[in-house]
C-alpha cells in the first residue's frame, strides 16, 4: 500500500513539473498576434541649390608641420609672461603659471598653439574697458602678424564675446554681459575655403585690451607641386545620397514607408581640415552640403523638429 502510494505521488510530482516546464517553454498560443509589417524609412532629395561646378583637378597640400622647437616656445613663453621650464612630453608641450596655459601639439601632421588665461577669459563679471569691435579687430591682426600667427590667405571671419549671466537661488536674473570679446580668423587656400576645427586663428581681450587668450590652430603647409583629379560633381552627389536611407520612389509611398525629406539649400568646394590635434597627412577638398532633415509621416505632415546638417563628401579617391 506505502509503494502504491509512493508510486502515485511520483506520478502525480513528474505530471506537475512537465506542466510548470511546458507552461515555461512553451507559449501560450492564444496570446500570440499576427505579424505586423516592419516600417522603412525612405528619403526624398529636395536640392535647392545650384549644381557645383567642380574642377577636373585641384591642387593638395601636404602638411609639413608642426614647426615649433624648444627655443621658439620659449620665445612664446616670453612674450605671453610665462616663467619657468616646458612642461609636457613628447604629444605636447605646457607652460603654465597658475590659471594661466601655453600648449603646442608636437606630433607630426598636427598644428595647434594656445594660449588661455581662464580665471580672466571664463570670468562672470562685466569687463572694464571693453574694446569695440573694430579696436579689437585691429588689435588681435597686429598681434597675429607680429608673431607670426596668421597664416598666408587668412581671412577675419567675424568678432565674437564670451558672455555670462548670473542669477540667484530662485532663478532670478542677478547679472549679465561680456567678459572678453574675440576675434576670429578663418582660412582660404587659393582661393577654397578652408572648413573644419584645424583650420582658425583667434585673439581674446578682457579687461581694456588685456589679452586674455590666442590660439592659431592650423597646420604648416607645403606649396602643392602638382592637381589631382577629381571625382564628378554627380558622382559626389551620390555618395552624399548614400549616406541617407534609401532613396523612395517616385511615385506613391508603401503603407510601411516613413518619410524623410532631405532639403540641400547650399553646396560648395572647400577644403577640409581636422582637430588641430588630430594627425593628418594631407589637406584634401571635399563638397559640402548644407541644409536641413525633417520627418513626414504618410500623409504628408512633418513630425518633430527640423534637423540642420552639414556634410562633406572628398572630392579625390
Amino acid at each position: 500500500m506505502k509503494t502504491a502510494l509512493l508510486l502515485l505521488a511520483v506520478a502525480i510530482g513528474l505530471m506537475m513539473g512537465w506542466q510548470v516546464i511546458t507552461d515555461i517553454e512553451r507559449p501560450d498560443l492564444r496570446d500570440e498576434v499576427a505579424p505586423v509589417a516592419k516600417t522603412q524609412v525612405v528619403s526624398r532629395f529636395d536640392f535647392r541649390a545650384e549644381p557645383v561646378v567642380v574642377p577636373d583637378e585641384i591642387p593638395v597640400y601636404e602638411v609639413v608641420g608642426p614647426m615649433v622647437d624648444r627655443e621658439g616656445f620659449y620665445e612664446l613663453m616670453k612674450v605671453f609672461g610665462l616663467p619657468g621650464e616646458i612642461g609636457g612630453n613628447d604629444v605636447i608641450w605646457v607652460a603654465r603659471d597658475g590659471g594661466r596655459t601655453l600648449e603646442a601639439s608636437l606630433r607630426p601632421g598636427t598644428g595647434y598653439l594656445r594660449y588661455t588665461d581662464e580665471e580672466k577669459l571664463l570670468s562672470e563679471r562685466r569687463a572694464a574697458g571693453l574694446l569695440s569691435d573694430e579696436e579689437a579687430i585691429d588689435k588681435a591682426r597686429d598681434f597675429l602678424e607680429e608673431h607670426g600667427w596668421l597664416p598666408e590667405g587668412a581671412t577675419l571671419s567675424g568678432v565674437d564675446y564670451y558672455e555670462f549671466a548670473e542669477f540667484g537661488a530662485n532663478g532670478e536674473l542677478l547679472d549679465e554681459g561680456i567678459s572678453a570679446v574675440s576675434v576670429i580668423f578663418e582660412m582660404e587656400l587659393a582661393g577654397v575655403p578652408v572648413e573644419g576645427p584645424g583650420a582658425k586663428c583667434s585673439v581674446a581681450f578682457g579687461d581694456y585690451g588685456e589679452l586674455v587668450g590666442a590660439a592659431r590652430v592650423w597646420r604648416d603647409l607645403a606649396d602643392p607641386t602638382a592637381c589631382v583629379a577629381t571625382v564628378s560633381f554627380d558622382s559626389a552627389s551620390q555618395e552624399f545620397k548614400a549616406r541617407w536611407p534609401e532613396e523612395a520612389p517616385r511615385e506613391g509611398l508603401a503603407e510601411e514607408h516613413h518619410l524623410v525629406t532631405v532639403v540641400v539649400e547650399e553646396m560648395y568646394v572647400a577644403y577640409y581640415a581636422e582637430p588641430g590635434v588630430t594627425p593628418q597627412e594631407m589637406i584634401e577638398p571635399v563638397l559640402v552640403f548644407v541644409g536641413y532633415s525633417q520627418l513626414v509621416d504618410p500623409q504628408g505632415k512633418p513630425v518633430g523638429d527640423v534637423d540642420p546638417f552639414w556634410q562633406k563628401v572628398p572630392l579625390v579617391e
